[in-house]
């Protein structure tokens, strides 16, 4: 089960009420336990400006882009309904 983890795609995410941000490795909020403890790998195609600015403002278009095949979120005053709402993302369990 574990490899799963490793060869898939895991996006750090916060959302506030105005915009949704990704994080890099040494951001917080879990992107260093994320990325540097355990060794998963955030989205390819985004890894190097994650990593480079840390914090990424995304628009609702570009989600998808920055999601990876796991999220871990973190939301402050938001449901998860206004989460997909606003992102455009259907979440399919939470844990």
């Amino acid at each position: 089960m574990w490899n799963d983890y490793y060869i898939a795609e895991v996006s750090v995410m916060q959302f506030y009420d105005k915009a949704p941000l990704v994080l890099g490795d040494n951001f917080g909020r879990g992107g260093q336990a994320v990325y540097s403890a355990l060794g998963l790998n955030p989205p390819a195609d985004k890894k190097e400006i994650l990593m480079k600015d840390q914090l990424v403002e995304v628009s609702s278009e570009a989600n998808p882009e920055f999601a990876g095949d796991y999220i871990i979120l973190t939301v402050d005053n938001l449901t998860l309904e206004e989460v997909e709402i606003q992102t455009g993302l259907e979440f399919t369990g939470c844990g």
